[in-house]
């Protein structure tokens, strides 16, 4: 009988002192990942996303996090807004990505300037028309693998982007000639237009490719120093035709036009600096340089 109550009595002991305790638990806590954003070929746009001093303040990109190899979706990481904080990029508030929880591994494919409501693959549609805002039109794209691996967590949360140069940049510098001054009152406020090139596309995310162009219109470059040195960021594409695009100055009243010759073609990622000397019988087109965003000359005369 004895025994009995000294064991009714541990049980007792043993049950209020379990009840004095919170029950054990097992947390995981998951971390956000970043990202290193790195632009190759980066002087494309002045005072935007890609100019020689590379990602700037508070600029920010789309990221979607897919199963390596494929465009499927994972953790609903859709087009998350990631900002630059002059190191590297973090998500606004709510739009982290974090790791599958069942270890699969991962792409990831990124893009600038982020647009808002856009679900991935896009399409994302690319207008040059309107050359005021160079930045929202400089599209930028990476795919980061892991080497064809993927991303697991084991991987760590650091993830590298390098993105490239989809478009093609065109710098219109002219030069007064025979029977012109650039001191004259209306050099500086001529009037440029680039004719007969494409500036409507469409942009597949997931495949990092532009769809064939649609539409042909004028393009007034952008002014960066007046009379002096006009920039344009066009479609990429082959012009195997001579006259295919034209660039038209207007001085004074009088219209004078650089016709292209043969392939003068345009390729993603590359600057083309045309150096064009305008003179009352035409225009002479000097070396045309090509900056990774290699030098090409080309020479020829407009009139």
């Amino acid at each position: 009988m004895k025994a009995q109550l000294l064991i009714t009595a541990m049980a007792t002991a043993l049950l209020f002192s379990s009840c004095g305790k919170d029950p054990i638990k097992s947390e995981v806590v998951e971390e956000a990942i970043q990202f290193n954003g790195k632009i190759t070929n980066q002087k494309a746009s002045t005072g935007g996303l890609s100019t020689t001093s590379s990602w700037q303040a508070n600029q920010a990109i789309g990221v979607t996090m897919v199963q390596l190899g494929t465009p499927v979706i994972l953790e609903q990481a859709n087009n998350k807004k990631y900002v630059f904080n002059g190191t590297s990029f973090l998500p606004e508030t709510g739009q982290e990505i974090y790791y599958p929880v069942n270890m699969l591994p991962v792409d990831f494919i990124a893009y600038a300037p982020h647009k808002s409501g856009l679900n991935f693959p896009g399409p994302i549609n690319i207008d040059v028309a309107v050359q005021s805002d160079q930045a929202a039109i400089d599209l930028l794209w990476a795919k980061s693998n892991n080497g064809g691996a993927g991303f697991l967590k084991t991987a760590g949360l650091s993830v590298p982007l390098t993105f490239d140069h989809k478009l093609s940049k065109i710098i219109i510098k002219p030069t007064a000639s025979a029977g012109l001054s650039n001191t004259d009152p209306t050099w500086g406020t001529m009037v440029i237009n680039i004719n007969g090139m494409y500036t409507k596309a469409i942009f597949d995310l997931f495949q990092g490719t532009i769809s064939t162009p649609t539409v042909k219109q004028g393009i007034s470059p952008k002014m960066t120093a007046a009379g002096q040195t006009y920039e344009a960021i066009v479609l990429p594409g082959n012009n195997p035709t001579a006259g295919a695009f034209s660039i038209t100055f207007v001085i004074n009243g009088n219209q004078y036009t650089y016709t292209s010759t043969a392939n003068e073609d345009f390729e993603a990622g590359k600057e083309y600096t045309y150096n064009l000397a305008i003179s009352k019988t035409g225009v002479n087109l000097g070396a045309v340089t090509v900056n990774d965003w290699v030098t090409v000359s080309r020479s020829g005369l407009a009139n």
